[in-house]
């Protein structure tokens, strides 16, 4: 506490005034007494601070990092309790608004300094005075008067509502020494209360053994050189590598300050040393989250502040030096192996090694890579720094060779966990860990250890006798994201969502929209089905399951489904007589897997199943179960197709037996390959245009044909005789009494299709299109060049009714125009082929349904492109075509330009009058014959 501040003016050796402060820190009360600090809680931009209200202080006073604005720097001085003096050093006054019961104070003055965690702030006695405050120093009350203070609390007299904080009297410095002289004080303290977080309580059956290794926690790292182990950090450069030295990065004058710092606290640790190393890096920092505000300034903001006292990272640009050296190929552990080894504990300890790579020692030639130059001298490193490739594996192998002789320990960096089945045994277990620790001299932060929990967080999950968990901290943090505005920021939500997938049901199914928005090709378009799938993704991981740890004592069961365009699997076993989960797994079709047969299809799911869970399966009996009776009949046939043959080759290395189950027993695998509350029942009762073309844009195909549309006939009256045929043989279907008529789907949009159809009838006298619908016609018009033309001046075979163009025919109903619109004729071909009520019809019949209501150029080319591409009818239809027959190549000739192939490569843009290429090659030399 600050019970006083004098301000003095004093001269150094030097000559130079400076200003003195007095600060007297301490607080004394009774044996019997509480504590005769009068403190308030307050808010300074929306930050919980403590208030000390201290008359006897000077100047008002506050941690370094709370204000943000800086008015004046000057040189000051800092005189303790006890009358020693701080060195002589630059002191800031800033500004800053308070708010403390509901009353602010705005425009406030402070000195920044250092002050203990009992409080943030003090109001001093430019306080008091400003404010004059009515204090009862008996009850602890306090009513402040309105003076310049802002309050929406205050009444009509000007006095704000009294506290009700029941404080024992303040003393001041001056008070204290005249009660002290009285002897009216039975004992003097010095406190410090500070709360207590929760991971720093400790059960009382590790707490005696915890004293008794009180070393290996120390609160700071001992000054001085870490012993050499059997591993340490060695760096071999390239046989090509050259040094470089690169100029430093321009420092403003506060990082210069802070970096000072940072180096002198290192050079007398023994950490660093003064270097000649031609090898030289460049240092620069990153502000460093605030310990009370728990937010980490930009760099732009902690210069403004100019407190060089305020954290930062110091980070060391080792790129080139990483680029020119030689890095050792050392695995890090495989973190679901780490958990697979928990299986049946208890109890838990995690241990978290502090500064873990500044506790390895790096071997005296590797220190000259280890240099960095600061704006004064270049230094070295002495132990291993952050930021050099390989220094991960280096302390993974560290680790390996003091932790693999102990079964219950895993390591994973710098954090280690102890497991145990008992408290007996963990105690055991940590004495083997503690001795090893103390013997290498390797020391863990004690306030981010856990001790003797039946639950931990470790390695971004949560670990118990339960099972395996997400850690509700990240899929916190995960549920505060904000949706993504550029492809960069999903490819980081999808890596970090990714990490948990294991515990999402369908993860891939889920991740659909946002995975097709990721590729280079799409475009970046974030509409309602990548919000749904970003709103899915966060509500999965908040409602992940717990899974269960294998136990190998126990047989395995494996259970997959495969849709049109994901499988799925989920690996699990039977305990207490209850299926539970130890992990999902999800994928995403290819595009020629897509096209596949349904039990091919469900075969590769196995077989993907098999293969990801390989570590678990290999060697042991277990169950598949599949909904596809199919496979079961593949697996034995006397004949295979060599895909098949390949796959039962992987399978023998497998011993699993094949059981069917249901479609609608089957819940959990069918769930991982379709999407949520969507079956094949739910969607047949509603009359819609299905969501995607089984083989949609990806197909090549189809995509020519669209790209297709650029091009229209030259005449608008140029209809195609085979057009005019296909007008011919509808026979006016329409005007056939008790015939199901497809209908568009915007005039049916709500209309239920029951289980049993007896009769349908419709009466359609035209085309009705939506609003929506209308304005897209209309938008497609004006860009379609021969439409447009035939708005403007009506052509004798087109008539314009209600704004949308159509095409009189001989028959009752003409047909629409559709413009050049790749969306709008692809909903059309999807409407007369994939709809509910079209069963996917052939190529004729379905140009049949698109010519009776709609016309546009090459429209019976389009439909057979489209149908040619339709995946379901790829894999269901029969073809009816004759197989190819063999090969029956050219004999190779004997001399060049004995024999020459011609080729033309069509569709090309126009260019000078032409849109083809003809080649002309020798078939003997391969060689372009010109000329010809």
């Amino acid at each position: 506490m600050i019970d006083s501040v004098q301000e003095t003016k004093e001269e150094d050796e030097s000559g130079i005034v400076f200003d003195q402060y007095t600060i007297n820190a301490v607080e004394v009360h009774l044996a019997d007494q509480q504590p005769t600090l009068l403190r308030k809680r307050g808010l300074i931009d929306g930050v919980q601070v403590t208030i000390l209200l201290d008359c006897g202080a000077l100047t008002n006073v506050i941690r370094p990092g709370l204000a943000s604005r800086v008015i004046s720097k000057h040189r000051g001085q800092l005189k303790r309790f006890d009358g020693s003096l701080t060195p002589p050093a630059e002191l800031s006054t800033v500004e800053a608004t308070v708010r403390m019961s509901d009353i602010e104070f705005a425009h406030m003055i402070f000195t920044e300094s250092p002050l203990d965690a009992d409080q943030d702030v003090i109001f001093g006695l430019p306080w008091f005075r400003t404010y004059a405050p009515q204090v009862d120093w008996i009850s602890g009350k306090i009513l402040h008067q309105q003076a310049h203070a802002n309050s929406d609390g205050m009444n009509e007299n000007g006095l704000a509502h009294p506290d009700q904080y029941n404080l024992s009297p303040v003393r001041s410095g001056p008070s204290r020494q005249l009660y002290v002289r009285r002897n009216e004080y039975a004992e003097i303290y010095m406190v410090k209360v500070s709360p207590v977080p929760t991971s720093d309580i400790i059960p009382v059956w590790v707490y005696d053994l915890i004293l008794e290794y009180s070393n290996v926690f120390p609160e700071t790292l001992p000054d001085g050189l870490p012993p050499k182990r059997a591993v340490q950090f060695e760096v071999e450069m390239k046989p090509d590598a050259i040094p470089s030295s690169r100029a430093p990065f321009r420092l403003s004058k506060t990082e210069q300050e802070a970096l000072e710092s940072f180096v002198t606290e290192n050079l007398k640790k023994g950490w660093v040393e003064v270097s000649n190393s031609p090898w030289v890096s460049n240092v620069f920092g990153i502000p460093k989250k605030n310990h009370v505000t728990g937010q980490a300034p930009t760099r732009g903001e902690w210069l403004r502040s100019g407190n060089c006292s305020q954290p930062i990272r110091w980070v060391i640009d080792y790129r080139y030096v990483n680029s020119q050296t030689k890095i050792p190929k050392i695995p890090l552990p495989l973190i679901e192996e780490l958990f697979d080894q928990m299986t049946g504990c208890t109890v838990y300890t995690v241990i978290d090694l502090a500064q873990g790579y500044h506790q390895m020692l790096v071997n005296e030639p590797s220190r000259q890579y280890t240099a960095f130059r600061t704006h004064k001298e270049t230094y070295q490193w002495c132990v291993a720094p952050m930021g050099l490739a390989g220094m991960p594996g280096v302390w993974s192998r560290l680790m390996r060779v003091l932790f693999d002789k102990f079964d219950f320990v895993v390591v994973y960096l710098d954090d280690i966990c102890v497991f145990s089945k008992s408290n007996a045994d963990h105690i055991r277990h940590l004495r083997e860990v503690f001795k090893v620790l103390r013997q290498e001299k390797l020391y863990a932060h004690r306030g981010k250890c856990s001790f003797g929990k039946d639950s931990v967080a470790f390695l971004g999950h949560t670990i118990s006798k339960n099972g395996l968990s997400v850690d509700q901290r990240k899929t916190t943090a995960i549920e505060q994201m904000k949706a993504p505005s550029t492809r960069k920021e999903l490819m980081s939500f999808l890596g970090l969502a990714g990490y948990y997938r294991r515990f999402i049901c369908a993860f891939a199914q889920i991740a659909l929209p946002l995975t097709k928005l990721v590729k280079k090709e799409v475009r970046w378009e974030w509409s309602h089905d990548q919000d749904k799938a970003f709103r899915d993704l966060k509500v999965a991981l908040q409602q992940a399951p717990v899974l269960q740890l294998p136990n190998f004592a126990i047989k395995f069961t494996v259970t997959t489904d495969a849709s049109g365009c994901c499988m799925g699997g989920v690996l699990s076993q039977i305990a207490d007589g209850k299926d539970h989960p130890i992990a999902f797994y999800s994928k995403k079709f290819g595009v020629h897997e897509q096209a596949w047969p349904a039990h091919e299809q469900e075969l590769l799911a196995i077989k993907t199943a098999l293969s990801k869970w390989r570590h678990y399966l290999h060697g042991r009996s277990f169950d598949v179960f599949t909904d596809n009776t199919a496979c079961r009949w593949m697996l034995h046939h006397p004949i295979v197709t060599p895909k098949l043959a390949r796959m039962l080759t992987f399978f023998s290395q497998f011993d699993f037996t094949l059981h069917h189950v249901k479609g609608t027993s089957n819940v959990v695998a069918d769930a991982l390959s379709r999407p949520n509350g969507v079956t094949p029942l739910a969607d047949s009762l509603l009359v819609s245009m299905p969501r995607i073309h089984n083989c949609g844009q990806q197909c090549v195909i189809h995509e020519k044909t669209l790209r297709r549309h650029g091009v229209h006939l030259a005449a608008l009256c140029a209809l195609s005789r085979l057009d005019q045929d296909l007008l011919l043989d509808v026979h006016d279907l329409r005007e056939v009494d008790n015939v199901l008529h497809h209908v568009g789907v915007n005039q049916i949009q709500q209309v239920h299709v029951q289980d049993q159809v007896q009769h349908i009838e419709f009466v359609v006298s035209s085309v009705h299109l939506s609003p929506a619908m209308k304005k897209s016609f209309k938008v497609g018009y004006a860009h379609d060049q021969e439409f447009k033309s035939a708005l403007n001046n009506v052509h004798e075979k087109y008539v314009l009714k209600n704004e949308l163009l159509y095409l009189k025919t001989k028959h009752a109903v003409n047909r629409l125009c559709v413009p050049s619109d790749n969306r709008l004729i692809t909903g059309i071909l999807r409407e007369h082929h994939d709809g509910n009520t079209a069963a996917h019809p052939g190529i004729r019949r379905t140009q049949l349904k698109v010519a009776q209501w709609y016309f546009w150029p090459n429209l019976e080319q389009d439909v057979r492109d489209y149908v040619s591409s339709c995946g379901t009818c790829v894999r269901w239809k029969t073809s009816t075509l004759k197989k190819n027959g063999k090969l029956m190549p050219i004999p190779i000739p004997e001399d060049c330009s004995e024999v020459v192939s011609m080729d033309f490569i069509t569709g090309l843009p126009v260019s000078s009058g032409f849109d083809a290429i003809m080649t002309i090659v020798d078939k003997l030399s391969k060689d372009v014959v010109p000329g010809m």
